[in-house]
């Protein structure tokens, strides 16, 4: 035997009204001038590129004179992969692929 419990205060919505208004989003920029090299890199890219691509395609851009600068900015290009992917601004792919939404 199948019982079936309905919730006596229950009222189903008035018809005619939406249940859920969309509001438009305003466009997002990003601040950090990394995060705009990076969008950049991604937006460029015809399929999902590993971070450390972008880590290493950002930094030739930079072309830091010593290689302990060079790792400094890879390191930093990487920090800023994560609050992008947060930030709905880049995707992730399997496990280390991006690209952007």
């Amino acid at each position: 035997m199948i019982s079936i419990l309905i919730d006596p205060a229950f009222r189903p919505p008035p018809v005619g009204i939406p249940a859920r208004t969309l509001i438009a989003n305003p466009i997002r920029q990003v601040e950090h001038p990394l995060d705009q090299q990076i969008l950049a890199v991604l937006r460029e890219a015809p399929e999902p590129v590993s971070a450390w691509r972008v880590a290493n395609m950002v930094a030739a851009a930079h072309k830091p004179p010593t290689r302990t600068e060079n790792r400094a900015l890879r390191l930093r290009v990487l920090s800023r992969v994560n609050p992008l992917v947060k930030a709905k601004f880049a995707r992730r792919i399997g496990g280390s692929f991006l690209t952007t939404v």
